[in-house]
C-alpha cells in the first residue's frame, strides 16, 4: 500500500485547472455493486444471511471469481469480524472456500490466498481507533486490499446509532479506510424494527438516516415466499440507489447454505417477499377498519351514507387512496342517488 495515498493533515483546495483531461468513469471491485474507494451497505433483518453473503464477496474477490454473476477484480480481501470467536470465523471461511470451489490452505499451492481476517471480538475501541489499526496493519504487511467488509455495523465503535453526529464520525472513519487503502467497502447493517415492506428501500436501515444516504450503493436482502421446486430457498437482493452508476436490477437468489447463487431463470421474478404477504393482509384489515369507523361516525352524525369525499375527509387520507380501498373492499360499495353527482358509499348488505 502506498503511504503517499494518506489523506492530507489539513483540508486543501483543488484547482480544477490541475485536471488536464476528463477522468475515467468510476471503477468497481465488484462490477456495478462495490466501487473502488467507495462504500456499499448491505441491509437486512437479523439472522437473514448478510454475513454469509458478505463472506462470499470477500472470497470471490480474493480469487477473482464471480459474485452473483458480477465480475470481481482479484486481490486481497479483508473480513473485519467483531462478533465471532476466531476459530468459528475460520471454520466459516473454510466452508465458504469449499462451497465456492476454491482450494483451502491445506490444498493450495500458494502460501497466501488473499483472504485476511481482522478479528476484534471483545475490543471496545472506537471505530476511529479500529480504522487506524487496520490501516497500519495493511501498511506493515504491505497489503493493498481490494475489498474490506465491516460486519456488522452495530458492533463497531461507541455511541447511539440514531445520533447523526456520532454516526457521521463512524462513517467518516470507514471512508478514511477506503481512501487510505484504496479498497471498496461493504458494511452490513440491520433493519429497523417491525415490518419493512411499508417503507421505501432507502428507509429500511436502522438508526440515523445517514446510514442510508451515506453509502454509494445500498442493498437490501430479503427472503421470498417458499417455492415447491426444491432448488434452494428463494431470496432477493434489491438496490435502492447507486451514486456512481445506474441502479442495478434486483438479483434473485437461491440459498444452498452457505452459498447464495444467482437465479437467472426468471421463475422468481414475480415471487413476493415472505413477509410482504402478511403485511398486505394486515394493511387490508387496517383499511377496512378505517372505512367501518368513518362510515359509522358519518351515519351517527348525518343519518345517511357518506360521499367518497366525506369518507376521505373523516379518515384523513387522499381521495384516491380511499377509492383504492373501496375497489378492494368486500364490505363496501359505491352507488349514486338520482340527481346527485358524487358517489356515496354503503355497506353491501344494506343495498336494497
Amino acid at each position: 500500500m502506498n503511504k503517499k495515498s494518506k489523506l492530507p493533515s489539513r483540508l486543501m483546495l483543488t484547482p480544477f485547472s490541475d485536471c488536464k483531461e476528463c477522468p475515467p468513469p468510476p471503477e468497481f471491485v465488484i462490477d456495478y455493486l462495490v466501487p473502488k474507494k467507495g462504500t456499499a451497505i448491505l441491509v437486512g433483518t437479523s439472522g437473514i444471511g448478510k454475513s454469509t453473503l458478505a463472506l462470499n464477496a470477500v472470497i470471490s474477490v480474493a480469487f477473482g471469481g464471480q459474485f452473483l454473476e458480477h465480475s470481481c477484480e482479484q486481490g486481497a480481501a479483508i473480513f473485519v469480524n467483531p462478533e465471532l470467536p476466531k476459530d468459528v470465523m475460520m471454520e466459516r471461511v473454510w466452508k465458504m472456500h469449499e462451497a465456492l470451489g476454491y482450494p483451502t490452505p491445506d490444498k493450495s499451492k500458494s502460501r497466501d490466498d488473499n483472504v485476511y481476517l481482522f478479528n476484534i471480538r471483545g475490543n471496545s475501541s472506537s471505530l476511529a481507533k479500529i480504522a487506524d489499526d487496520l490501516i497500519a496493519d495493511c501498511e506493515k504487511r504491505n497489503i493493498s486490499p481490494k475489498l474490506i467488509v465491516f460486519d456488522s455495523l452495530y458492533m463497531f465503535g461507541k455511541g447511539d446509532e440514531n445520533d447523526v453526529r456520532q454516526v457521521t464520525e463512524n462513517l467518516n472513519a470507514i471512508t478514511r479506510v477506503a481512501e487510505e487503502t484504496g479498497a471498496g467497502i461493504i458494511i452490513t447493517h440491520h433493519t429497523t424494527k417491525g415490518s419493512q415492506f411499508n417503507k421505501a428501500l432507502i428507509d429500511r436501515a436502522s438508526g440515523s438516516s445517514a446510514y442510508a444516504r451515506y453509502p454509494d450503493v445500498q442493498m437490501f436482502l430479503g427472503r421470498l415466499e417458499p417455492q415447491d421446486d426444491k432448488l434452494g430457498s428463494p431470496w432477493r437482493l434489491e438496490f435502492s440507489k447507486t451514486r456512481l452508476t445506474e441502479t442495478p436490477d434486483p438479483i434473485n437468489l437461491r440459498l444452498n447454505f452457505p452459498l447464495h447463487i444467482a437465479d437467472t431463470s426468471g421463475v422468481l421474478d414475480d415471487v413476493r417477499y415472505s413477509e410482504e404477504k402478511g403485511v398486505r393482509k394486515q394493511a387490508k384489515l387496517d383499511s377496512e377498519k378505517l372505512l367501518f369507523d368513518a362510515h359509522h361516525a358519518h351515519w351517527e352524525e348525518k343519518a345517511q351514507d357518506p360521499t367518497v369525499d366525506e369518507l376521505a375527509e373523516r379518515i384523513g387520507k387522499p381521495k384516491n387512496t380511499v377509492e383504492n380501498w373501496l375497489r378492494a373492499s368486500q364490505n363496501f360499495e359505491k352507488y349514486k342517488i338520482d340527481g346527485e353527482k358524487p358517489h356515496r358509499v354503503r355497506l353491501k348488505d344494506s343495498a336494497e
